[in-house]
């Protein structure tokens, strides 16, 4: 069956997370992007967007620990490009 949440939930959740800026910024651009941090959680990009007539949200998940290039498995000249002192502009 349906799973979503009902009408309202996803508005209540988000402007919640917002502060007190936030809110008047969010119902003119109608879309925020911000970051929370959660103790014992982590950090989290949240997407707050309105969408036929409805608030929508996306959450992803920030890592505390970023991954090396070797990690990424990038090639060995982007390593180099990123290792000389202005990296990627």
């Amino acid at each position: 069956g349906n799973t979503g949440l009902p009408p309202g939930m996803v508005k209540k959740i988000a402007y919640s997370l917002m502060d007190e800026g936030q809110v008047p910024q969010f119902e003119r651009d109608l879309e925020l992007n911000m970051a929370i941090a959660l103790p014992d959680a982590g950090r989290f990009r949240v997407n707050v967007f309105k969408q036929r007539g409805e608030v929508g949200m996306v959450i992803r998940a920030i890592r505390s620990k970023i991954p090396s290039i070797e990690e990424l498995n990038l090639p060995q000249v982007l390593k180099d490009v990123i290792m000389t002192p202005r990296g990627l502009v």
